[in-house]
């Protein structure tokens, strides 16, 4: 276990009933209060964000490593963790927490989980890299609003319904100047954080325990359950194969996508290969080759330096509750 710093830089327990310690809410109708020691986001999903949001201008948060806290969701969604920079030349990074919903969370990032955000109307930070002494907002919001649209559309990727109101509580929230270990420089994820940081549309559970990512899920015949990890800034230079160790209790016919980052509000690349996944009661390690991958579209090439994120999408077109388990996922060389 790391041994970390007697002193934090920021530490909020919420004791005080009324003191919401500088958090507020940004979002028309959302509201954040302070309950039984935790701090709770209330507002009503849709298509516009709402989010928790901390001030942090007066705060020196250049020390920072890492972030430490519990979560709480009303149901199943995903919660997004902002870290903001000072504009204009600053960007946003995100990192991104499942909750199960009904129970507390353990959370614990390091500035390596948080990815740069990348869409059409998102800055653009000049230097390209996460700053801890240009931080200006920190806010936890629900990313799962983002997937309402999925939902009333013909998306063959099954989502769940999502607007209507929601509430998201923390606690013990805790900036670090200590970090875990570092995870090897081939991981795409080797589960080392008590948090999942993998994300589903809808239709699935998803657990980390002892190192592994264990997803329960009802396959679906008209549409698939998919489940997807953002990455944060990597170069995986030199890789010639998707490794992971897999196991699952139904046979799983599964797209396994890898999508490039988008490029000035371009939507970047994705590249798929199908893998077939026999039930078994023991792991199967898999070592699937990148040029398996074929480009949507056709043409191009995986650009292994610019690899934004990786889904998994059920296609095998049956209806049984199916758990699946992933283990020590990485881009390596062979």
């Amino acid at each position: 276990m790391p041994v970390f710093a007697a002193d934090p830089v920021l530490r909020q327990d919420f004791a005080k009933s009324a003191d919401t310690q500088g958090w507020r809410a940004f979002g028309e109708g959302a509201a954040v209060e302070v309950k039984d020691a935790a701090l709770e986001l209330r507002y009503t999903a849709g298509p516009a964000m709402k989010l928790a949001l901390l001030p942090l201008r007066t705060l020196d948060l250049s020390e920072m490593k890492s972030l430490r806290f519990e979560v709480r969701t009303d149901s199943p969604f995903a919660v997004g963790v902002l870290l903001a920079e000072k504009k204009p030349d600053g960007g946003n990074y995100t990192a991104i927490i499942w909750s199960n919903g009904g129970a507390w969370q353990p959370v614990h990032l390091t500035l390596a989980d948080f990815a740069p955000t990348e869409g059409k109307n998102d800055p653009v930070d000049k230097d390209h890299r996460l700053d801890t002494d240009q931080l200006e907002n920190l806010g936890i919001l629900d990313f799962s609003q983002i997937f309402g649209a999925m939902a009333k559309g013909n998306s063959p990727v099954y989502a769940e319904p999502h607007d209507g109101p929601h509430v998201i509580s923390f606690r013990n929230f805790e900036v670090l100047r200590d970090a875990p270990a570092a995870e090897p420089a081939d991981a795409v994820d080797t589960y080392g954080h008590p948090q999942s940081a993998w994300f589903t549309f809808g239709g699935a559970s998803l657990e980390v325990k002892d190192s592994t990512l264990t997803v329960r899920f009802r396959q679906r015949p008209e549409k698939g359950i998919a489940f997807s990890r953002v990455l944060p800034l990597r170069d995986y230079s030199g890789a010639t194969h998707l490794s992971l160790d897999v196991q699952s209790d139904q046979a799983l016919q599964l797209v396994v996508s890898l999508k490039e980052r988008n490029v000035n509000g371009v939507e970047g690349a994705r590249h798929n290969t199908d893998i077939f996944i026999p039930a078994s009661d023991k792991p199967d390690h898999r070592d699937i080759a990148l040029s398996a991958f074929e480009t949507d579209g056709g043409g191009g090439r995986l650009d292994l330096k610019s690899i934004q994120s990786i889904t998994f999408l059920d296609v095998s077109g049956e209806t049984a509750m199916t758990t699946l388990k992933l283990r020590n996922i990485r881009l390596t060389k062979q």
